[in-house]
């Protein structure tokens, strides 16, 4: 297996892989995030949102690399036609007995991930670095996030979710949103780094295979099979040369299915290992076996068509929003970043 060395050449992409991507957090109000209850609602109030460390790494990537901006010009003229769009609706939509705060809060929270689009054109990337980066990550949060489900939430207990602790620090949004990214982290690590790091990412396999069991999240269990199967399809692992290894693959997984049956059949104790990482998450499933629509995406469906017939309420909001964002008392979101775009600021903000 390849080593993984470093230079000093080699520590600006190396640090803004790490900074970019480590789930660490920070409030304005009191430094690094750690809580021990899940936050779900800051309230509005801007310093007690939980800020990714990503912010700082782009901002500082940014100030470094200012030289080479010019290389950078598809992003600068993307984030230059956002502001004016974002400036657009707020001005145009603005209404006199409503308040701007909010709107002008919603703004910043859209346009300030793009400086992670300017920071990545600045970047000069050739030895995979940010790939190695993203590997490094997740061999160390993974591991710790799981063993801290076992700890603050214990896998002998019916229904139990990935912890949002590891170690000295807490992650936020910890299930719907870092999970999904974690996976196409690993997609990008498999992508450019299997040939030199193959068995530590064969046994990282392993290991985001529970931690998408246990983070409960159909986007993250579908993305973690779609890169199982991209890998074996594009390596060609299906061939006759790689049979065994196939047939050894598929005895593991009748085994498993064999006692997750079992598991199943003992209706009377469902709160073993087994039923927690693997029936608990079929049981997710069962309304999709059933031909019906789980509940959660029954709530997608309708959040999108209330935010839908906002957004199509009068050519004035289809162009360019509303005055503010929907009542965080009705919905907080749409669960789609282009809808709840088109509702608070039109179409203008989703063309750039």
């Amino acid at each position: 297996m390849s080593k993984l060395t470093l230079t000093n050449k080699d520590c600006s992409p190396w640090l803004v892989g790490v900074g970019v991507f480590l789930p660490m957090f920070f409030t304005l109000s009191g430094g690094l995030y750690q809580s021990s209850t899940v936050l779900t609602d800051s309230g509005g109030i801007v310093t007690a949102l939980p800020l990714p460390i990503s912010i700082l790494t782009c901002g500082v990537a940014i100030l470094c690399l200012l030289p080479r901006v010019r290389e950078a010009s598809n992003a600068v003229w993307t984030i230059f036609w956002m502001v004016i769009a974002l400036a657009v609706s707020n001005f145009v939509a603005a209404e006199r007995d409503v308040q701007w705060g909010r709107k002008l809060l919603a703004s910043f929270q859209v346009i300030l991930p793009f400086i992670g689009l300017l920071a990545g054109q600045l970047l000069r990337d050739k030895g995979d670095l940010v790939a190695k980066s993203f590997l490094v990550v997740l061999t160390f949060v993974v591991p710790f996030q799981l063993f801290g489900s076992m700890v603050n939430s214990p896998w002998l207990s019916e229904g139990s979710f990935l912890s949002d602790q590891v170690g000295f620090f807490t992650i936020y949004a910890h299930i719907q949103f870092v999970t999904l990214i974690f996976i196409c982290a690993f997609a990008y690590a498999v992508g450019h780094l299997f040939d030199k790091f193959r068995w530590w990412l064969l046994g990282l396999c392993v290991l985001m295979l529970f931690y998408a069991l246990k983070s409960w999240s159909y986007l993250t269990l579908a993305g973690y099979i779609c890169v199982i199967l991209a890998l074996l399809i594009s390596r060609g692992y299906l061939t006759a040369r790689n049979l065994k290894y196939c047939l050894a693959a598929f005895a593991v997984v009748v085994v498993a299915a064999l006692m997750l049956s079992r598991s199943f059949e003992r209706e009377e104790s469902r709160s073993g290992l087994l039923w927690n990482l693997t029936g608990a998450t079929y049981s997710k499933f069962v309304p999709l076996l059933q031909g019906k629509v789980p509940q959660n995406l029954q709530e997608r469906f309708g959040d999108w068509e209330r935010f839908g017939s906002g957004v199509l309420e009068s050519p004035k909001t289809i162009l360019v929003g509303h005055a503010e964002p929907m009542p965080r008392e009705v919905r907080s979101s749409a669960h789609n970043w282009y809808i709840d775009t088109a509702y608070t600021f039109g179409i203008v903000a989703v063309i750039p």
